[in-house]
């Protein structure tokens, strides 16, 4: 169930095309954008808020328009989808959104540290790789240090992924 919820920029969101996916609606992905166009159009600055225009990659490997969206953009859309089964879908998302709130509440702490020593590995690999470019003699250094600083960026990576692992 958790997999419904993904976090972008910090905050738990959902797809229009995993709306459009699981509530079968007739026009599919098509009719979940036009429905959104609408309640963007229709609520301003509201809508603008909970719907974040981006794009996904089709199975046919066309990049296609979607929207993340936001609980209340999820609630505001999900209000108006009546097929069967909206109902067992709609308590599914809120559930979702629910226990990915409050894992990011119950985890900021560590996640932000966690987030914080990546950054931190990140930035340190990049000074030092634009030392030994700079410097010939440095590229020969440059090597010794990059796996170890591959391992430790690596290691960080897994952390995050396991922080944000909800199964």
């Amino acid at each position: 169930m958790n997999d419904l919820v993904t976090v972008v920029g910090g905050k738990p969101v959902v797809t229009s095309k995993q709306v459009a996916d699981h509530f079968g609606v007739k026009g599919g992905h098509r009719y979940i954008l036009s429905v959104i166009r609408g309640l963007i159009e229709k609520s301003g600055d509201f809508g603008e808020q909970k719907y974040l225009l981006s794009s996904y990659t089709s199975s046919q490997n066309k990049v296609l328009p979607c929207y993340y969206m936001d609980r209340d953009g999820f609630t505001l859309l999900a209000m108006r989808l009546t097929t069967d089964g909206a109902l067992e879908w709609q308590i599914k998302y809120i559930e979702a959104f629910n226990a990915m709130e409050r894992e990011l509440a119950s985890g900021s702490a560590k996640f932000g540290s966690v987030m914080d020593a990546l950054n931190d590995a990140c930035r340190l690999m990049e000074s030092d790789k634009q030392k030994a470019s700079a410097f010939g003699q440095g590229l020969h250094e440059w090597r010794k240090l990059r796996k170890e600083h591959m391992e430790r960026v690596e290691k960080l990576h897994t952390d995050v992924q396991l922080l944000l692992n909800f199964k």
